[in-house]
Order: structure tokens, then sequence, then C-alpha cells
């Protein structure tokens, strides 16, 4: 059922950033989070449409079916593609959505903001401990 589907399987790729501005979707049927987040993130911010195992997700504040699809095995990720392919405009809200999770959650500045919200916190706890 897969085999009609072009594909390319590109193998490692010191930058993925020209793979993903060629490509309409994020396929990453990887069951190990290693190094896959960061991946997954790329993805979205460059508004390709991701397909992952629920565990390739696990840790990004994602909502299925909004902002990425959920596939376990070969059929739903293809069936996935299918359905968006034949529905452009599902595909271009799903694309924006998941690029504007990108924009409004994991942006640097955003992480950044957080991150001094917590040791600013840390810091006022235990204010003798550090400068």
């Amino acid at each position: 059922m897969a085999a009609d589907l072009p594909f390319v399987v590109t193998g490692f790729a010191e930058d993925v950033r020209p793979h993903m501005a060629d490509s309409s979707f994020f396929v990453c049927p990887i069951r190990d989070g290693g190094g896959t987040k960061l991946k997954i993130l790329n993805a979205m911010a460059m508004e390709t449409v991701v397909i992952a195992d629920p565990v390739a997700l696990e840790g990004i504040d994602v909502e299925p079916g909004t902002n990425v699809i959920v596939a376990r095995s070969p059929d739903e990720y293809t069936r996935a593609v299918r359905t968006l392919l034949s529905d452009p405009a599902a595909y271009r809200r799903m694309a924006a959505a998941a690029r504007q999770l990108v924009a409004t959650r994991y942006a640097y500045e955003i992480i950044g903001q957080e991150l001094e919200q917590k040791y600013r916190s840390v810091h006022a706890a235990h204010p003798k401990r550090g400068h």
C-alpha cells in the first residue's frame, strides 16, 4: 500500500533545513526519544507537518489532530499522508498550527524567559547562596 507514495530517505545530513524546505511531511516512526525532539520542533518551525510515534512526541506539548498527527503503524502513517495530501486546506491549517506552537511555546526567547523566572525564584528562596 505505501509503495506508491513518493518518498526519499536522505540518511545523515549535516543540515536538515534544506531537506525540510523541500518536504511536505516529517515522518518520525522512531520509538526512542533521544535527539528526536529537536528534529520534530525544527520540522514544526518550518511548517512541515509532523507524523510521529507517540514516544517521539513525549515532552512536546502537541495536540494530535491540530498541530501533529500521531501514528503507530505503517498503515497509520500512510493513511495520514494520503489524508492530508487529499485535503490541502487541512494540511495548511496543521502546518500553521505547528509553527504557531513552536513560536509561542518553544522559541529561544520564550524558553529563556521561563528559565530566567525559575532562576529568580530559586534565588529568592535562597538569597544567601548565590549572587
